[in-house]
């Protein structure tokens, strides 16, 4: 894997270097036209200048770890969730009414409440700021290209996402939906969301058109998540976990109702080991990335009641548990 990243690394210095030169720069032709032409007469010389302008090119390399969390190389899974661990670092007290959770790329986490709207949670486990947001909420995800968070709030079909600035701590847009929305997450350049009895859809943040990536109903209260070629999505009205690839083609579903009788957030690690709430039976389920074993990591016992969301933060091994009423803990992922 080191060795994969270092000729990455190589590439993309030789790639930069060759768009900081001169050999890829684009020449337009332009035509100055002289003002007198609608006199033309055979004493003209000449019609105009024909000027060479040269321009940086077009094309433009993003490197995500400028605008995201560092980026993660994909491991190779060759442990076995029998060896995952859990050790608490940390016990946050939120708001009641928390639906989402997200973390973001300089360590705080953002939390989304019915009830408070979004906060801003520090390191510390203070909250820095929050943000009042009418409406009904639900998810959110981070959207990194421009440092904003899309939350999701509305009821029924009338659904909105509403994109918050952290610099300047407010709502800049809000886009209306005519579907029921649930979980969302955003993934190269989309938004991917739970839609209800319209499958999941995908969304283009560029110019907002949706088109459908699995076709059957879901609930309305489903999470989704991404990593690698592969969407996972929970499903409470039939108690199950999916996951599919990009194409919305199903790989595994996960269907034990004595393990998961009602599911809501979903995350995944680097392995692709997915860790599931149950809000009913008040744990943390985590199911292997074949999807045929899972265990449980914690319980009722651990202060699990009435989970509702989930993050896992993939540099750091870290992983936020949000409860309904009160109360978020933080532990490390140690496998």
């Amino acid at each position: 894997m080191k060795h994969i990243d270092i000729i990455a690394s190589e590439s993309v210095k030789s790639i930069q270097e060759l768009l900081s030169s001169d050999n890829l720069k684009e020449t337009h032709l332009s035509l100055n036209l002289e003002t007198g032409l609608e006199k033309f007469s055979t004493n003209f010389q000449t019609f105009g200048d024909i000027c060479a302008d040269s321009k940086p090119t077009a094309i433009d390399i993003v490197q995500r770890k400028n605008v995201q969390a560092q980026l993660v190389s994909s491991k190779l899974y060759t442990g076995s969730i029998d060896n995952i661990n859990l050790n608490l670092n940390q016990t946050i007290m939120v708001s009641g009414g928390n639906t989402g959770c997200i973390y973001l790329a300089d360590g705080r986490y953002a939390i989304a409440s019915s009830r408070s709207g979004l906060s801003i949670v520090n390191k510390d486990g203070s909250t820095e700021f929050q943000i009042n947001l009418n409406g009904n909420l639900f998810d959110a995800t981070h959207y990194p290209l421009d440092n904003t968070i899309a939350v999701l709030s509305g009821f029924e079909n009338h659904c909105h996402i509403n994109f918050v600035c952290l610099e300047k701590r407010k709502v800049m847009k809000k886009l209306s939906l005519d579907f029921p929305v649930g979980g969302i997450v955003y993934r190269d350049g989309y938004f991917i969301l739970c839609a209800g009895n319209k499958g999941i859809q995908m969304m283009n943040i560029r110019d907002e058109s949706v088109t459908n990536l699995v076709s059957s109903s879901i609930s309305r209260s489903a999470y989704i998540t991404s990593f690698g070629d592969y969407i996972y999505y929970t499903d409470l009205d039939k108690s199950s976990v999916t996951c599919c690839d990009l194409r919305g083609k199903p790989r595994w579903t996960f269907k034990e109702e004595s393990v998961l009788p009602v599911p809501l957030g979903i995350t995944v690690d680097n392995e692709g080991n997915v860790y599931v709430v149950d809000n009913r039976l008040g744990k943390v389920v985590v199911i292997s990335p074949d999807g045929q074993k899972y265990r449980q990591l914690l319980s009722e016992e651990d202060g699990i009641t009435l989970p509702w969301c989930i993050t896992y933060e993939r540099t750091t091994d870290r992983m936020l548990v949000v409860n309904w009423k009160a109360n978020a803990y933080l532990y490390t992922v140690t496998k």
